[in-house]
């Protein structure tokens, strides 16, 4: 298996380098843009998926519902990522739902969807830890509707290990937010400053 997973990893490196090179040349419009990371991504998660063992079932990135442990344990831990970008943006005076990349759809914080992009990879390398210790493992989860959700011994360990993890994302979080708040105060000196400063 291990020439297989590094095949696999190499050709992901290969892939992402080639669509980095490609961005830095620039991109002509949002929705080429929006292609490239559609490739990175399946090339990225083609890799990912190698690192973890045939017992998890984990073989791609699915959602609504997860299907397996590590997709239950990707899609619990971006979603709690996500609410966190939205309280940080509010708390900062930025729109949660005017978002740059992720286009404005009703309902949908797009703000924040783009503030966790670059967060993601530190998600996905803490969940690949989890299963690399055992810390979570395939008993402490059950399926539910053709969902695949943590156990109550499963979310104690999560929410346990989860919480430094969200106290550096808060941290990073809010660095983005003040970045973006100068650079749109650079462009319109007129924009309100919000009331009180960030505290992760």
């Amino acid at each position: 298996a291990r020439p297989v997973r590094c095949k696999c990893i190499s050709d992901a490196l290969r892939t992402l380098k080639s669509l980095e090179q490609r961005i830095g040349k620039g991109v002509q419009s949002i929705d080429t843009l929006r292609g490239l990371e559609g490739a990175a991504q399946a090339a990225y998660f083609r890799a990912y998926t190698t690192l973890f063992p045939p017992s998890l079932d984990f073989h791609r990135r699915n959602r609504r519902p997860p299907r397996d442990p590590v997709n239950a344990c990707l899609s619990l831990a971006y979603t709690l990522t996500h609410f966190e970008a939205v309280r940080i943006a509010y708390i900062v005076g930025l729109d949660p739902f005017l978002g740059f990349f992720h286009e404005i759809a009703f309902g949908r914080e797009s703000l924040a969807c783009d503030l966790i992009e670059p967060i993601r990879p530190s998600i996905d390398r803490w969940v690949w830890d989890l299963f690399r210790s055992r810390i979570l493992r395939t008993e402490h989860f059950r399926s539910d509707k053709n969902a695949c959700v943590l156990g109550k011994a499963g979310r104690s360990h999560f929410y346990k290990h989860f919480d430094p993890l969200l106290r550096d994302t808060a941290s990073a979080l809010g660095g983005y937010c003040r970045l973006l708040v100068k650079a749109l105060r650079s462009k319109s000196p007129e924009l309100p400053v919000a009331d009180g400063e960030f505290e992760p």
